[in-house]
């Protein structure tokens, strides 16, 4: 079912708006944003994570993303470190052929990013990066719980942010949902639009 939804969103160019409104308006990673705009990626999740203010685990790991993936990041702490710069979004992008990486925290070489124009999503940036030393404990399984929504699951990012399309919402449910959706916009369209009727009768009304 995950890659049915990857090609029918990826497909059809469904918006991260149309597919959070699928999921009853939710999904999307709080705070992330397009570092470069015009971008639109579709594609199963590889999840990684900084620990201890160390990206030593991310980059262990990466080395595991599959083609296609979209690599999204996070630090198990909380860290304002910057997760990653523009080495580690190049050797995803260019080498492990990721379709897009998203950063759930601070990025840097900003200017090499921009400049470059990768499809990268992050919280912002921050000069100062990780630590690349091995941290002296591994995270424990209720640590890690905070990845288990990206496991079989899909991203969605556009210049409006990402959605994550967890395991649990996939099914024909939701493909009939993200159908029926792509019908409603272009009705609401054609009757604001070309018909000229208010947003309030179309939208709040269904008139």
């Amino acid at each position: 079912m995950l890659q049915e939804l990857v090609a029918h969103i990826r497909d059809h160019r469904l918006s991260t708006a149309e597919v959070a409104d699928c999921l009853g308006k939710s999904g999307a990673l709080a705070g992330v944003t397009a570092v470069n705009r015009g971008h639109y990626r579709v594609g199963p999740v590889f999840w990684a994570y900084a620990w201890q203010d160390s990206n030593w685990t991310l980059h262990e790991q990466i080395q595991s993303a599959p083609a296609g993936s979209v690599v999204v990041m996070s630090s198990l702490l909380g860290t304002d470190r910057a997760l990653i710069g523009a080495l580690t979004a190049g050797y995803l992008l260019r080498h492990r052929q990721a379709a897009a990486v998203v950063a759930c925290g601070p990025v840097r070489d900003t200017h090499r990013l921009i400049e470059a124009g990768w499809p990268v999503w992050s919280m912002g940036t921050n000069p100062v990066g990780c630590a690349n030393s091995r941290p002296a404990v591994a995270p424990t399984a209720a640590q890690l719980v905070p990845g288990d929504r990206f496991r079989q699951a899909l991203a969605v990012c556009d210049d409006c942010g990402v959605v994550i399309v967890e395991a649990a919402a996939q099914g024909p449910e939701l493909l009939e949902r993200l159908v029926a959706i792509e019908q409603q916009e272009a009705a609401w369209y054609e009757a604001i639009e070309h018909q000229g009727r208010s947003t309030f009768d179309v939208v709040c009304q269904g008139r």
